[in-house]
């Protein structure tokens, strides 16, 4: 298993200078999508999935068993699918940045696994490396300490779904070898666009027939499905009634009918990830002060993001019809994170706000950029601005300063809920209150 998981190499001398100037490596914990998922049952391997590709000849197997003896298996006989290597257009420039000062580890993981059996490999990963420092030092003998090897304790950053293998590690283990966490774009109480690919396969995901039928059998991504507490906004029935996510008969009756193989599939893979969703996730208010201040949490402002939907009880086609056509969206959000959920525990930890002034990643008209191919929350980490605070806040040598020119980065400060533009449907969102250099505290506008 640990083969799977990779380190930026860097040249001998750079390391022992890396190893010398920061005393805790970093880990970097990629988002869904994230990692490349590879046939490795094969002469050659073959990459199955990649978030840069578009098409894809073999997608099906990527198809998942039910739960067994606590894990889940690829369903085709003859496939054994691992993590391959990191998608280096989203994450590349962060890793090459962090390089500079730090030895950085990728934690590559198979995304379409549920949090609990990640997070146990991410415990296996962090011992896998304590024990490795401790073995470069026994082999070469060395003693003095500015020379040592340490893999102590390691900074840990995380991209979107990241967060949730973050939190499962942190509620079983603490912060036992992690001295400081830092949450980029992180859903934490799951995406709406999440349900949306389960329903139409748009979103998230680019092949809309068939990706919308083998998501349901992967509990990672149905654990992203909006969840209590906090963001119980995000969906309610036509008669006003509450809607749940993780309950199989509030879902449109096309997806689980328990009459058809995928509906049956699809109501199981639901309720494993209802009950990690629900139980395996540390709450980051749950600690105490001193280790909430070695949590980060960055969000991102200003991309067109679903806020909420109607399910409709009945209709001609389907019953509890999920009408994202007319479903509340605007820029309180990164594309796919809504502030409802990016925010939740601004109360507990602080939460920064990237922003741009005049409009989110400002693409230049006609000219062809990753973050107009892949979207901004994608992209996220190659913004150079996130890239500094997580840097910054893991710099041990000076305090904690997140001002950046142009005032872009704001702490959040409250939370204000405001009712949709379609007011009929009775829907609301939230909007971050954060704090300003010249009026103290504002709510953030659409177009900031």
């Amino acid at each position: 298993m640990m083969g799977y998981h990779t380190a930026i190499p860097v040249h001998r001398a750079a390391f022992w200078r890396c190893v010398m100037a920061v005393a805790h490596p970093i880990v970097l914990i990629p988002g869904i999508k994230g990692t490349k998922l590879v046939e490795t049952n094969r002469v050659s391997h073959d990459i199955i999935f990649s978030g840069v590709q578009m098409h894809y000849e073999s997608v099906m197997d990527l198809e998942l068993t039910p739960v067994f003896n606590r894990s889940h298996f690829d369903r085709r006989p003859d496939t054994i699918i691992h993590p391959g290597e990191l998608e280096s257009v989203a994450y590349g420039s962060f890793v090459d940045e962090a390089s500079q000062d730090a030895i950085v580890f990728i934690f590559n993981y198979d995304w379409r696994l549920s949090l609990a059996e990640n997070g146990k490999r991410l415990r296996a990963f962090l011992e896998y490396l304590a024990n490795k420092g401790k073995a470069i030092n026994k082999a070469l003998k060395v003693e003095k300490k500015q020379e040592r090897v340490d893999f102590s304790s390691f900074n840990i950053v995380t991209h979107s779904m990241g967060n949730f293998i973050a939190r499962n590690y942190l509620k079983h283990w603490g912060f036992e070898l992690v001295e400081k966490v830092v949450f980029v774009a992180p859903p934490f109480r799951g995406a709406l666009s999440l349900a949306q690919v389960v329903v139409t396969g748009q979103g998230m995901f680019s092949t809309k027939q068939k990706i919308r039928k083998i998501i349901r059998t992967f509990p990672g991504a149905l654990e992203l499905m909006p969840h209590k507490p906090g963001y119980q906004t995000a969906s309610r029935f036509d008669d006003g009634s509450g809607h749940d996510f993780f309950n199989a008969d509030h879902w449109q009756s096309n997806v689980n009918d328990q009459r058809k193989d995928w509906g049956r599939k699809f109501r199981s893979t639901l309720e494993s990830a209802g009950s990690a969703v629900a139980g395996e996730l540390a709450e980051l208010s749950d600690f105490g002060a001193e280790e909430r201040r070695r949590m980060l949490v960055i969000a991102r402002h200003g991309a067109d993001t679903l806020q909420a939907v109607t399910v409709r009880k009945n209709t001609p086609a389907v019953s509890n019809f999920l009408d994202f056509k007319r479903a509340c969206h605007n820029a309180f959000g990164d594309e796919q994170v809504a502030h409802a959920s990016s925010c939740a525990f601004w109360e507990s930890v602080q939460t920064l706000m990237v922003t741009d002034k005049t409009g989110f990643f400002n693409a230049l008209s006609g000219l062809f950029t990753w973050e107009q191919l892949l979207g901004p929350h994608a992209m996220v980490m190659a913004d150079d601005r996130v890239q500094t605070l997580v840097l910054d806040f893991f710099d041990a040598d000076r305090p904690f300063e997140f001002r950046v020119p142009g005032d872009t980065v704001r702490p959040v400060v409250g939370l204000d809920v405001k009712r949709c533009e379609d007011a009929a449907e009775g829907h609301v969102y939230w909007v971050p209150k954060v704090g300003d250099a010249e009026d103290g505290e504002v709510l953030l506008e659409q177009d900031e």
